[in-house]
């Protein structure tokens, strides 16, 4: 497999957009849809810059609120049932251990949302700074997993490509708002691009952005 990057520094902005989107065409492209639908239906999955989330969490006994903003994020389906199926935290050379914690956090909040509205709850995050690339996964029974990867892109590629699939088997099984549930107050999604971050009220002592 080629590609039209390489790995002697660490991957741009840019650049890690190319390899995620080129991974979400993909897969996407496998799936047929007549032509006389192609207009009129969303697109399965959607990959969003810096969505933050603001979520109410217990510290040491003591309620807090912790703010996070992704660098990355691809969807299944919308802020209504918090329809993240992939958080990804990149980072400048030699720090991507850092970025685990954050990525780690933002995942189990999405995680703990979805279960609290009885949604398939497992999702897949990335922690990298362009050469080391760790793979997070929180299943369903809110087991994690970690796998690392070094330098091999084929296998990184290979591991987005199952991240992917997974996130459009959630978009095809969607029945979110088919659902009459709703997300926990506890948790919110703030857009830069769409609009400003919520109010926060309770003492914000672990914020990541």
């Amino acid at each position: 497999m080629a590609y039209l990057w390489t790995v002697e520094g660490p991957l741009a902005d840019a650049k890690i957009k190319v390899l995620l989107t080129s991974v979400i065409a993909l897969e996407a492209g496998m799936a047929v849809v007549p032509r006389g639908e192609f207009y009129k239906r969303e697109p399965p999955i959607a990959l969003r810059p810096k969505v933050g989330i603001v979520a109410d969490v217990q510290y040491h006994g003591k309620p807090r609120r912790l703010k996070i903003r992704a660098p990355w994020t691809i969807w299944h389906g919308d802020e209504e049932d918090a329809g993240v199926s992939i958080v990804i935290f990149q980072t400048e050379m030699g720090r991507y251990a850092e970025e685990l914690h954050c990525c780690l956090a933002y995942m189990g909040a999405i995680h703990r949302a979805r279960k609290s509205i009885h949604q398939d709850a497992c999702i897949y995050g990335i922690a990298t700074d362009g050469q080391h690339w760790m793979f997070i996964r929180i299943d369903n029974e809110s087991k994690y997993s970690f796998g690392f990867n070094n330098h091999d892109l084929d296998q990184v590629y290979t591991m987005l490509r199952i991240m992917v699939r997974h996130a459009m088997h959630l978009a095809s099984q969607r029945v979110v708002a088919l659902t009459t549930e709703k997300l926990p107050c506890s948790i919110r999604f703030y857009d830069p691009y769409k609009k400003t971050p919520p109010e926060v009220d309770i003492a914000a002592d672990m914020e990541f952005e």
